[in-house]
């Protein structure tokens, strides 16, 4: 009964209530701020209460582990209560629970390979470059092409999406021989986990019955953003089995090309038979002004058109702004520019963790980091060094726990590691190794709390404790290590508690790439090179790749709430370049300023 009232108690719009009350597979378009999470917690809510057997639950994939965090917080704060029936992770964590690990060694005619052991990003380039020593002829090509062939690779899908596969029959030889080249010495990357479990689902009814009677519901978050083969997988369920499909996306916000994902894809889903339609038409985050510039993007003219979406509430009342420089000096000038803008939404009473700065490269980012040291202000690469698992948020678990036992959950701690035992191939765990595991647990934080002033020594000492680079594959233990470097140059003399935060934007100005702000908001965004041949990218000459930087850029403007600066040269490496045409379509020409 307490999870029936939560659901009721929430106040949603007339849009959300309607995508909420459907009862088959369903869509929801769901543009910038119009509150899509809450629809999608909501729902998860809704299944839950209305489950009366316990042993069937549902799925709910993302696109990241945080994204994953966040409904599992939102969920509890609803009341919903723990269940083993319920799975909320990755695609790829899903895949390889739910699919390889308990059905592929029942199939060993496909030759998954039976460690499951996941190589690391760094073995994987090595694996490449052994590739082309033995196959000269393909060296012309790098293996961020050959992966971008890659994703694209599979046989007799379902889809009828047209793929834009690249044309030289070359590169595409070499993207089929690379596949052999790592199936046949049984390596296991993240693509071919995909590939594995997409395979087994649709070639073994037995796999795709065990999942429908575990996940009679499959919801799916940010569907844009996933590519070929994790598409396969939805359509395979929804049209081979009884499993019911809760897609939450917006084709606009696709812009992870580079990775497979494509927006025909959502689009696709949304068109079956039996599947209802939804939008959600409401921004709760921007003013209109911002809602109207941002639509304007994705427009194939200039012309001022409506608006698909309104602002409303608090963010109908905000008063937008828009300001566009151009800077002389090139790309040292425009981080002096935008620093300067940052100190006066700081003066203004911004708060720094509200401010973001979106670059095109890496490289700019880490060059306007150094220039940030150099004023004092702090910063907060929205693309860390490492990633955060499941592993760090349970290092993060452990040691508030340590901190304070009142502020984490013992309980969760050892569920965790547990799990993350029955995934290390040590076999399953008995109930009488439960309690004797506990003790264990408890005893080496207990031990840990010796460390509480430096976290490097604290961090030392649960590796060794819990032998964490014996345990986790080789992808986990490639990114354990980025971790424990990172603390180690930036953390070296902080305590413990500074784990907590690690991660976390705080009180820090944010700089990231425009790929990597989808997701994120802010009060002012401050975007660097607003360049033809920058946005859009002078690669980009297709219709298709023209639509995709469009894309980019109307992600990049519907983060901000309230204020949009745009920042430009026409020198830039000694070539003369011309303002983005993007920005005539941003500011109209009744607003245009003399930058232009």
């Amino acid at each position: 009964m307490t999870e029936r009232r939560s659901i009721v108690s929430i106040s949603l719009d007339e849009d959300q209530r309607r995508a909420l009350a459907a009862q088959g597979s369903a869509v929801v378009l769901a543009g910038p701020g119009s509150g899509k999470t809450r629809v999608l917690t909501s729902k998860v809510a809704q299944i839950l209460s209305e489950t009366s057997n316990p042993r069937r639950g549902l799925a709910c994939l993302t696109y990241n582990v945080e994204a994953a965090r966040e409904f599992k917080n939102r969920l509890r704060d609803l009341g919903c209560k723990k269940r083993k029936n319920i799975f909320l992770g990755t695609f790829h964590s899903f895949c390889w629970a739910e699919i390889l690990a308990p059905f592929a060694p029942l199939y060993p005619k496909y030759g998954v390979p039976q460690a499951l052991d996941v190589i690391s990003e760094k073995k994987l380039d090595c694996l490449f470059n052994d590739f082309i020593r033995e196959n000269q002829r393909f060296a012309c090509f790098n293996r961020k092409s050959v992966d971008a062939e890659r994703v694209n690779l599979f046989k007799n899908r379902i889809s009828c999406v047209d793929l834009k596969v690249s044309k030289n029959l070359l590169l595409h030889e070499a993207t089929v021989e690379f596949a052999k080249f790592l199936h046949n010495r049984s390596y296991l990357d993240f693509l071919h986990l995909l590939k594995y479990s997409a395979v087994l689902l649709r070639e073994e009814e037995y796999v795709r019955r065990a999942v429908e009677a575990k996940f009679p519901w499959i919801l799916v978050d940010e569907y844009q953003d996933f590519g070929l083969v994790s598409h396969e997988i939805i359509l395979t369920l929804l049209t081979r089995t009884n499993v019911k499909i809760f897609a939450v996306g917006d084709p606009d916000q696709s812009i992870y090309g580079f990775q497979g994902a494509s927006p025909e894809y959502l689009n696709e889903l949304a068109r079956l038979p039996g599947v209802e339609t939804f939008r959600l038409t409401k921004n709760y985050r921007s003013p209109q002004a911002i809602i109207d510039a941002s639509e304007r993007v994705l427009s194939s003219t200039n012309a001022t058109q409506r608006s698909r979406y309104a602002a409303v509430g608090a963010a109908k009342e905000l008063e937008a702004e828009f300001i566009t420089l151009e800077c002389a000096g090139g790309m040292e000038t425009q981080y002096d520019a935008a620093l300067d803008f940052v100190e006066r939404f700081r003066n203004e009473g911004v708060s720094l963790g509200k401010i973001a700065v979106l670059t095109k490269y890496q490289e700019d980012a880490r060059n306007l980091r150094r220039r940030c040291a150099q004023r004092g202000i702090s910063v907060y690469l929205a693309r860390p060094k490492f990633r955060r698992t499941e592993l760090f948020f349970w290092l993060q678990s452990c040691a508030q726990w340590t901190l304070d036992k009142f502020q984490a959950s013992f309980d969760e701690i050892c569920a965790t590691w547990t799990a993350f035992l029955r995934c290390s191939q040590r076999g399953a765990i008995s109930e009488v190794e439960l309690l004797p595991l506990r003790k264990s647990i408890y005893r080496r934080l207990i031990e840990s709390a010796r460390y509480k002033e430096s976290l490097l020594n604290w961090f030392e000492y649960m590796e060794k404790a819990f032998s964490l680079f014996e345990i986790f594959d080789e992808s986990e233990r490639e990114n354990l290590q980025k971790l424990e470097n990172n603390i180690r140059e930036e953390y070296s003399v902080a305590p413990l508690s500074s784990i907590l935060n690690l991660g976390d934007v705080g009180d820090r100005l944010v700089v990231t790439t425009r790929h990597s702000s989808k997701g994120l908001e802010f009060d002012a965004v401050i975007m660097l090179n607003m360049e033809e041949g920058s946005l859009p990218d002078f690669h980009a000459k297709t219709p298709e790749d023209l639509a995709a930087e469009c894309r980019v850029c109307f992600v990049s403007i519907s983060r901000a709430r309230k204020t949009c600066v745009f920042l430009y040269s026409r020198i830039l490496n000694g070539k003369l370049r011309a303002p983005s045409s993007f920005l005539k379509k941003i500011i109209p020409s009744e607003k245009e300023s003399s930058d232009f």
